[in-house]
């Protein structure tokens, strides 16, 4: 044997030691493809749960979709008249965890232990912003950016943590593209994709203006051979399930309009046509312009980064569709004056973020191709400049607003109030209160929803409310009143309670909480 081949046939260390006694120091492919999402539930659940049920200030809706949610166990779509302002999926969806976080005892009243519910869903929005990211092809790092753009992100902090509709939906509908998306292109996938699309849009309406995205991209991904039965099944399926939602109206007789009921036609109607709108985007003092700039005012960074980055994409047609749907979001606000609701915002988020990395990522391989032979010194230099440039210019502003939400308790006012309220009323006392009040007034002895009364029912209920209190107004001893409430009289037009409130007198103050006490 010569030389060479006895050196070829002498074995290394590690082949004389027993199989697999150094297995566990290689990292298998598997554990380095799932530890990003390890990283990701980790990273993003921290700051989800992090003083949530104290931050930010409880708000009306979201007392609403708390108490109808509750309302699912009594068998009710909510304690109050249904009157098909939303469908019910979303409030149904709050029911079904609700009952998780009161067996860990976690949140000291309603809307904070629901609040533990809906920042799942954003631990969940998160993880799938970077599957969506991973499976356009981007690399793990600029998909990594993505979901920490979108979770360190003010806005997603201020209210993808409340309990409102659109927090329900999103995990749904970015779902729906990842499954269009599927690399197997199979029917079941397709079929899958028009299921959550319609669960999401049933959590939350607004969300059916990704429905000609999701065609669009469903077109572009299928089979030749297979389009028009992925196209009929996400059709057929996703339309049968919202069809639900119609026949639910139907068969209660609540369809069409009808003296004395409730019904889908009557909220349609309001919300598309009778309801008041919010002004156009470029009038001065409008509701919508400065609902906007409220919206720049938390994270103007990822709202101008994220349309500038969609703008981008519109050149690599394997990314042009997330222009499309940064697209469908952008429309409403620019080319309407309707109303336009504060948590409108929640649905642009993900893919606001998801623009930035794809951009950031498709700049990268441009980089690569144009610095030839000097790649990775200008790849470190790149890396270095993105890295210092991301953290001075965002993370003041970042650091700032999201420092106050993990940190600070927002809900004193509420607390005092809440705790006033229980400790010197009878329960015989007919309350009117904030809509984040009024479960937890339940549970502390109001018989019934006509005793503590949720503040838009007053007006906005009036069969019931009069059947109850025939006396009307003058049969209410106290008022809660905050900014929300007053808010809500001059806009929904609540009149009876109008002058409930014109009538008080203050017994109780706590900053911009008062208690008044109705005068008969």
């Amino acid at each position: 044997m010569s030389t060479l081949q006895q050196e070829r046939h002498v074995e290394s260390p590690e082949q004389n030691e027993p199989a697999g006694s150094r297995k566990w120091l290689r990292p298998s492919p598997a554990f380095l493809a799932r530890w990003p999402y390890a990283l990701i539930l980790t990273g993003a659940a921290i700051l989800a749960f992090r003083n949530v049920a104290n931050a930010p200030a409880f708000q009306n809706d979201e007392g609403v979709y708390t108490y109808q949610a509750r309302a699912i166990f009594d068998g009710a779509l909510a304690p109050y008249s249904y009157w098909y302002d939303h469908p019910p999926l979303g409030w149904i969806q709050l029911a079904a965890f609700g009952w998780i976080p009161k067996l860990f005892a976690l949140g000291d009243n309603a809307v904070g232990s629901m609040r533990y519910v809906v920042s799942s869903y954003l631990v969940l929005n998160a993880v799938l912003i970077y599957a969506l990211a991973r499976r356009l092809g981007v690399r793990q790092i600029f998909a990594l950016m993505c979901s920490a753009l979108f979770v360190l992100s003010p806005l997603s902090l201020e209210l993808g943590r409340q309990v409102l509709l659109d927090n329900t939906a999103m995990p749904w509908i970015l779902a729906a593209f990842l499954l269009v998306l599927s690399p197997s292109r199979n029917l079941l996938a397709h079929v899958g994709a028009g299921t959550f699309f319609a669960i999401g849009v049933l959590s939350k309406e607004t969300m059916a203006i990704y429905g000609p995205v999701l065609l669009y991209l469903l077109w572009r991904n299928c089979h030749r051979q297979t389009r028009a039965f992925s196209l009929l099944g996400f059709l057929a399926v996703g339309g049968l399930i919202i069809s639900f939602y119609p026949l639910m109206a139907l068969l209660k007789g609540e369809l069409l309009p009808r003296q004395g009921r409730s019904t889908l036609w009557d909220a349609l109607l309001f919300q598309f046509v009778e309801r008041r709108g919010s002004g156009y985007l470029w009038q001065v003092g409008s509701a919508r312009n400065e609902l906007i700039h409220g919206w720049v005012f938390f994270d103007g960074y990822l709202l101008f980064g994220g349309v500038a980055a969609a703008v981008l994409l519109v050149l690599v047609a394997r990314t042009r569709w997330i222009t499309f749907v940064v697209g469908s979001f952008l429309l409403p606000l620019v080319a309407s004056q309707g109303y336009l609701p504060a948590m409108y915002i929640v649905a642009g988020l993900p893919f606001l973020a998801l623009a930035v990395g794809t951009a950031a990522d498709q700049l990268w391989s441009l980089l690569t191709v144009w610095s030839g032979r000097w790649q990775r010194p200008v790849h470190l230099v790149t890396a270095a400049l993105l890295a210092v440039g991301l953290y001075a210019v965002t993370m003041p502003s970042w650091q700032q607003h999201n420092t106050e939400t993990l940190t600070q308790p927002k809900n004193t006012e509420w607390v005092q109030s809440v705790g006033w309220l229980t400790g010197h009323l009878s329960r015989q006392e007919v309350i009117v209160v904030p809509p984040s009040m009024w479960q937890d007034l339940r549970d502390a002895g109001w018989a019934n929803e006509w005793s503590v009364i949720a503040t838009e029912k007053v007006d906005l209920d009036p069969k019931a409310f009069n059947r109850a209190h025939p006396g009307g107004w003058q049969e209410l001893d106290y008022v809660v009143v905050n900014r929300q409430v007053r808010a809500d009289v001059t806009y929904l037009g609540l009149t009876q309670l109008g002058r409930a409130i014109e009538s008080g007198t203050t017994v109780a103050a706590f900053g911009g909480t008062s208690i008044l006490r109705v005068a008969r």
